[in-house]
């Protein structure tokens, strides 16, 4: 049986950096059970669209515990994609 998986997003708090030029760079991630994930370095960002949960937003690649990752800020806050 071929099951699909259905992601849902994971709102996480964040601390975040804002540059001279208006970028907001993130500098870590609080899970919502209070672990912390330093951002070692943001590889990628850009406006961009989900097909996993259907949503759009500012999309960072980055690396967290030497692993790429994705984070995604939209209206509302930095959240993550989670399978449900």
């Amino acid at each position: 049986m071929n099951r699909r998986i259905r992601y849902v997003k994971q709102y996480v708090r964040a601390v975040a950096e804002l540059g001279a030029d208006g970028h907001v760079v993130p500098l870590y991630i609080i899970w919502p059970d209070g672990r912390r994930f330093d951002i070692e370095k943001v590889v990628d960002t850009g406006f961009s669209s989900s097909p996993k949960t259907g949503c759009s937003g500012v999309r960072y690649s980055v690396v967290i515990s030497g692993q790429t990752k994705v984070l995604w800020r939209d209206g509302r806050g930095f959240f993550v994609e989670c399978p449900q």
